[in-house]
């Protein structure tokens, strides 16, 4: 995916503001781990890592920027 940033901001505070994120991010997947299913703080963390992805994709121009990617397989890919 190409990557794009606003050409307003410098780039030390995207990157600043991607780790914060990232940071964040991670503390929403915890509280979804420990939460009841569809409970009131299960469905908050999600909408508040649906907003995170959505800067991702602003600032970095991939939504997809904090999702855990395969390394090093070829699942769904033709055959080496």
């Amino acid at each position: 995916m190409v990557r794009r940033r606003s050409s307003l901001l410098s780039a030390q505070l995207v990157a600043e503001v991607m780790e914060a994120a990232g940071e964040c991010r991670r503390a929403c997947i915890r509280i979804r781990t420990e939460a009841p299913i569809n409970g009131p703080a299960y469905e908050a963390a999600g909408r508040v890592m649906e907003a995170i992805d959505g800067l991702a994709e602003v600032l970095v121009g991939d939504r997809t920027h904090f999702h855990l990617k395969p390394h090093g397989s070829t699942f769904g890919g033709p055959p080496r």
